[in-house]
């Protein structure tokens, strides 16, 4: 046994396959590799970036201003480009490590099964009253993780209708809902058993677009807030600072008298 097999097939498979097939001692391995992708990613995602770069930040919380979202876009409306860009970064490779703790020990189904459960930890974090963001961007992570050529092609649906809609929401919701479809081909196009890993794939498309049901809402009405990724900082960030300085300044008065 190799690590090479163990990247590919899991420690647990790679264990059953060694013995000739399946045994107690690895059905017990099995029901722990499973068990571990689970607690594992379930626990790597409730690290929820948002909530922690935001609780350092001068208002608090992020889940108590704009969209109350604990996530990059709304760290992007209020604190700016930075601040958002470390929260993706943060909630992606979050997702990338989860997987590939889960392809050690169950293959291709253990990487999709404990990014699954890195996306409901993000969503329902157990460190954070399980109230956390969306997933979109944990799920852009498992992506990467689990197929390259699909999340290349997801990727490039995503920019298109971002650039054709300005709205992360219209972009995150199209790349959901295609999700599944895309890599049931790309898997059928280089002959691969689509197996159990699809049916979790889809799964994460569904929480992902549930978490978007008011987003759905406010697109149908004509009444989703488009965004300008390239403006140097969002306006609710001017009006913190605004605020800040209005805050000074009357220390500064209440001192002179």
């Amino acid at each position: 046994m190799t690590f090479s097999d163990v990247l590919n097939n899991g420690f647990a498979k790679c264990y059953i396959f060694e013995q000739g097939g399946m045994t107690s001692t690895g059905s017990f391995l099995l029901i722990l590799a499973i068990a571990l992708c689970c607690i594992v990613g379930y626990f790597l995602g409730s690290i929820n970036f948002a909530i922690i770069l935001s609780k350092n930040r001068s208002r608090g919380d992020i889940r108590a201003y704009g969209s109350k979202n604990a996530g990059a876009t709304n760290m992007f409306r209020l604190y700016g480009k930075k601040a958002a860009f470390l929260t993706f970064l943060g909630d992606f490779l979050k997702a990338l490590l989860a997987c590939f703790i889960g392809r050690l020990c169950w293959g291709l189904e253990g990487a999709y099964l404990a990014g699954l459960f890195c996306v409901i930890g993000h969503v329902f974090p157990i460190f954070f009253k399980f109230k956390g963001g969306k997933g979109v961007s944990t799920t852009a992570g498992v992506m990467l993780a689990c197929d390259v050529v699909s999340f290349l092609v997801i990727l490039v649906l995503y920019a298109l209708v971002f650039l054709a809609s300005r709205m992360i929401s219209m972009a995150s919701i199209m790349s959901a809902l295609m999700y599944t479809f895309i890599l049931y081909n790309v898997n059928k196009m280089f002959a691969i058993d689509p197996g159990i890993h699809t049916l979790l794939a889809l799964t994460i498309s569904v929480i992902v677009l549930v978490k978007h049901s008011e987003n759905i809402k406010r697109i149908i009405s004509g009444q989703e807030p488009k965004m300008n990724i390239f403006r140097k900082k969002s306006d609710d960030t001017a009006n913190e600072e605004s605020s800040e300085e209005n805050t000074k300044n009357k220390r500064s008065l209440h001192n002179d008298d």
